[in-house]
């Protein structure tokens, strides 16, 4: 499988999950990706999932070398 590349604001979630998980991954104040991430043996859906770095509202400054 191959993944689509991704802002460097998102980070990705490990492991893939279930839509039934969204609600113990997925916090308040955070912007999220979610994508296709194949099927269980049995075709249930799984999602990969990429969070915001910061939570959404955040100063995004970023550190200069």
């Amino acid at each position: 499988m191959t993944l689509p590349m991704i802002d460097d604001d998102y980070e990705r979630m490990p492991g893939l999950f279930p839509a039934w998980d969204f609600g113990m991954v997925l916090e308040v104040g955070y912007s999220y990706r979610i994508e296709n991430g194949g099927h269980t043996e049995d075709g249930q859906p799984l999602y990969v999932v990429f969070r915001s770095v910061q939570p959404a509202g955040a100063s995004w400054q970023r550190c200069l070398p």
